[in-house]
């Protein structure tokens, strides 16, 4: 009986003669699947709205920021492929959201809060880190008044003056943690810690 993936079957080696008698067995190649329509459409929209409020409709930075290629972006944005897991992650992580948010599935409460112009234009003008991204969307979103461009910089600039800080003292904690103890002479001891 012809196999109905006949031409997309690969053989996968068993060590018990009883299973596979032959040499293999005959798996159907899975691929990349996608993630349905309905999530993908679902996707889309949350990632066209984060291309519009984040970088003020530039797809190569928002690709850049994501961590995928701008024709992987723009080929996703105009349905020619599906969100596969490299973008779903992508935009989770530069939303700091799970990707059931960016799918769909969980109401993203940062949703309706719409992006200054000006806040969107001087993110994608500057390369602040993505926490510093987070910290300026919330302000947005509580504040009742916009600020000019130079104005979100410059809050920006702030933040990320904190948060570069926070990860260095951070790096600087793991580094102390893991250098050897210094012995009577002020010279790193050999030992390891707690051993005599």
């Amino acid at each position: 009986m012809p196999s109905r993936y006949s031409d997309s079957v690969r053989r996968v080696k068993t060590a018990d003669p009883a299973i596979a008698p032959t040499g293999g067995v005959k798996l159907p190649h899975m691929g990349n699947k996608s993630v349905g329509a309905k999530k993908n459409d679902a996707a889309r929209r949350y990632v066209d709205q984060l291309v519009k409020d984040d970088f003020g409709g530039n797809v190569s930075k928002t690709a850049e920021a994501i961590g995928i290629s701008q024709s992987m972006l723009y080929d996703f944005l105009h349905g020619k492929r599906g969100a596969g897991m490299t973008l779903l992650e992508g935009v989770a992580q530069y939303r700091r959201v799970s990707i059931d948010v960016v799918l769909g599935n969980v109401p993203d409460l940062a949703v309706g809060r719409r992006v200054p112009l000006e806040l969107a234009a001087a993110i994608a003008a500057n390369n602040f880190l993505p926490e510093t991204q987070a910290m300026l969307r919330l302000y947005a979103s509580l504040r009742q008044e916009s600020l000019s461009q130079d104005e979100w910089a410059e809050l920006g600039h702030g933040y990320d003056r904190e948060n570069r800080a926070a990860i260095d003292r951070v790096e600087l904690r793991k580094l102390r943690a893991r250098a050897l103890p210094l012995a009577p002479n002020g010279a790193p001891s050999t030992t390891k810690k707690g051993a005599r």
